[in-house]
């Protein structure tokens, strides 16, 4: 049944707003702006299956029948949607967010639709849910008045598209003689260096002009391949004009995330193969002698506990709109014009953000970090991405095929149990009876169904949690939940599980399923990379991260494709810790080289003691304590009744200056601490 209430004066509503509650005092709160154009506003609320997760497509779209006839009846014919399910349905969308701010055709007939966060996510993530809202709010707004243009139809007020090798060298020697600072951009036909190539290049001197052209991707026409429109073809002649273009461009680069422009186009324009040190070095050197990186910059004018956003897309929606209607994910499924166009909006939308934000890391005093900090990790990380780690591929090839071998074999063992075999009957048992509940006629029994239709499957958490708490199977109590509050089936948890039976046959099952996922979590994230490693000219393998700042809110480096931060070192259980040196045993030094580790001591105990200035962490150095035992017993004392509080024995630290750097001494030994930008509070702190 339909509820609703008017917000604001009037009677005769144009606009509704669907949420999932009807709070009038919120609506105004958050959405009382749109009250300037429409009177009044109808709120209606929204069915939501309280027994269930997440609402099914058919639920909602029963409830829509009954309330889209409602709405026209009053009407409305502008919904204003803060649902993602229901958007979905009523605009036929399949994202939510990168729409802010476009209105949509529904799918009743003459009724427009816009998606806008519910005023609830503000609690949760203020600053991130309310410029989104506005974005949404303004867009409305202007369409209401009459002004239906989508944002950022209109942000390009100069481009031009050289389709020859002399028109781009021209516009290259026109883009150094305007002297000014450039934002770059380019489009590759890979996220790997040596498989990049560059498709296409944008280069703009401000938020609304620039140019973008070819350079690697060639225009096809070819019925045979319908849906490609474009191959690489490397024009040797464009990439030796933009080497040397970027060898005597003076004026500042602006890239959003040089972490990827940069290194593609360091080993794309400097680097004859992936091994070329030579070429690296003076590459790193060309391309980061005079730049910024507007990501890194977003990141610290926005970062926060909640976590932000550091997509170009979603940081220059308010500005260029939804521009990206589909993630490019292959550069040649997609036409040169359109692509040199969304190239060049990258290109504007990166001057954007970067006159958006820049002036709030100026303002948050972060200009500091991301100058002595933050630029110079760039040029180490780039190094590393390019730089790779040796790995030897027989290893790798040895390591995978005797894991698969053991996951058969686990299989094999689990599926013969007894009690893996009463619960692939039950399951066979459910699949009949629900299938002949769709059948009108024809009846099915147990030995209709064809063999491999119903198996049991260790991954399948679902499988799983019914078959380890579920009262008519193993019945054992749920100790973890996952962060959707269902029952956890994950190895540390299974251990946990081993206690708290005496069955022989499950504590077996059990023991066998904790080696299993070990090996499947191996086989599936780790191996299919190492397998993928690049063969360098020297015949050895090398295995290519990408690294990220930003990409963590408490400002640790993040990896992808693969995460080499998440290579296993050590394991929480006898499986994963097996593995773990099986796969450290497939890194390994080419000939004649030495493979060096380097561990920092207490780096980000003393980054800490510095930054916090807490008594506790500093008397770590002063006073020679044990940093864990000393804040456990400073923080919770009361808990250790036994525990006394005497002075350190050891000889005290001390803080000395050589040369403006900054060293930790005691008779014993001298520890260098760090340069003064890092040392100085410590330094005041240690010797008051």
């Amino acid at each position: 049944m339909m509820k609703y209430e008017l917000v604001g004066l009037g009677h005769s509503p144009k606009v509704a707003i669907l949420c999932p509650r009807i709070q009038p005092n919120e609506i105004i709160k958050h959405y009382g702006d749109l009250l300037s154009v429409t009177y009044p506003l109808m709120v209606c609320d929204l069915y939501q299956d309280q027994t269930k997760k997440k609402t099914s497509n058919e639920a909602i779209k029963e409830y829509l029948a009954d309330l889209i006839p409602n709405l026209l009846n009053a009407g409305i014919n502008f919904l204003i949607v803060t649902h993602p399910d229901y958007f979905k349905v009523l605009s036929k969308q399949t994202k939510t967010d990168a729409t802010i701010g476009d209105i949509y055709p529904s799918i009743v007939d003459g009724v427009s639709v816009t998606y806008m966060p519910n005023y609830s996510r503000v609690f949760y993530d203020p600053e991130k849910t309310t410029a989104k809202i506005k974005i949404g709010i303004n867009s409305v707004i202007r369409w209401m008045n009459g002004d239906k243009t989508p944002i950022g139809k209109s942000i390009i007020k100069f481009e031009a598209y050289p389709s020859n090798d002399q028109e781009i060298l021209d516009w290259l020697d026109k883009l150094y003689e305007m002297d000014c600072d450039l934002t770059c951009d380019i489009e590759g036909f890979d996220l790997k260096h040596y498989d990049a190539g560059i498709g296409t290049i944008t280069f703009c001197w401000n938020e609304h002009e620039g140019i973008a052209f070819a350079v690697d991707y060639q225009s096809i026409s070819d019925p045979a391949q319908p849906g490609i429109f474009g191959v690489e073809i490397k024009n040797h002649k464009i990439r030796k004009a933009l080497k040397r273009f970027f060898e005597v461009f003076r004026r500042k680069m602006i890239y959003h995330n040089i972490c990827y422009d940069a290194y593609v186009l360091i080993y794309q324009l400097f680097m004859d193969h992936i091994l070329d040190q030579e070429g690296l070095l003076y590459g790193l050197d060309v391309m980061l002698k005079n730049w910024d990186c507007s990501q890194i910059i977003t990141y610290l004018a926005t970062n926060s506990c909640s976590g932000n956003e550091l997509s170009l897309k979603i940081q220059a929606q308010e500005f260029a709109g939804n521009y990206a209607q589909e993630e490019i994910h292959n550069i040649t499924k997609i036409s040169l014009e359109k692509l040199l166009t969304y190239n060049l909006t990258d290109g504007l939308a990166t001057w954007h953000v970067f006159n958006k934000n820049q002036p709030i890391m100026m303002a948050d005093n972060q200009w500091g970090v991301y100058h002595q900090i933050f630029r110079p990790a760039v040029i180490d990380i780039i190094q590393m991405q390019l730089t790779g780690m040796p790995i030897n591929m027989k290893k790798v090839v040895r390591l995978n095929r005797k894991l698969e071998q053991e996951s058969a074999n686990h299989i094999s063992l689990m599926t013969n149990l007894g009690i893996v075999q009463s619960f692939v009957d039950y399951m066979l048992d459910e699949h009949v009876v629900k299938k002949n509940a769709e059948y009108k006629k024809k009846v099915i029994t147990k030995t209709d169904v064809k063999p491999g239709v119903i198996e049991f499957n260790p991954g399948s958490s679902k499988q799983l949690q019914d078959f380890l708490y579920s009262q008519d199977f193993l019945g054992l109590p749920v100790l973890d939940y996952t962060d959707s509050k269902l029952p956890a089936t994950g190895a540390e948890t299974l251990e946990k599980l081993i206690n708290h039976t005496s069955d022989p046959e499950v504590i077996l099952f059990l023991n066998i399923l904790i080696e299993y996922k070990a090996s499947a979590i191996t086989l599936s994230t780790f191996l299919p990379a190492f397998l993928k490693a690049k063969l360098g000219n020297d015949g050895w393998h090398y295995l290519f991260g990408s690294f990220r700042l930003g990409g963590t809110a408490s400002g640790r480096l993040s990896s992808n494709n693969p995460n080499l931060q998440n290579i296993p070192a050590s394991g929480s259980t006898k499986a994963k810790q097996r593995l773990a040196k099986l796969i450290k045993e497939c890194f390994e030094a080419p000939p004649g080289w030495l493979f060096v580790g380097l561990d920092f001591d207490s780096l980000e105990d003393k980054i800490s003691a510095v930054t916090t200035r807490d008594p506790e962490k500093i008397k770590v150095y002063t006073d020679g304590y044990d940093g864990h035992c000393l804040r456990a017993f400073t923080y919770f004392g009361e808990h250790m009744p036994d525990i006394q509080n005497c002075p350190a024995t050891s000889t005290p630290y001390k803080v000395m200056v050589v040369d403006d750097a900054y060293y930790f001494h005691s008779e014993e030994k001298i520890e260098y601490l760090g340069q003064e930008y890092l040392g100085s509070e410590l330094f005041k702190l240690l010797n008051q």
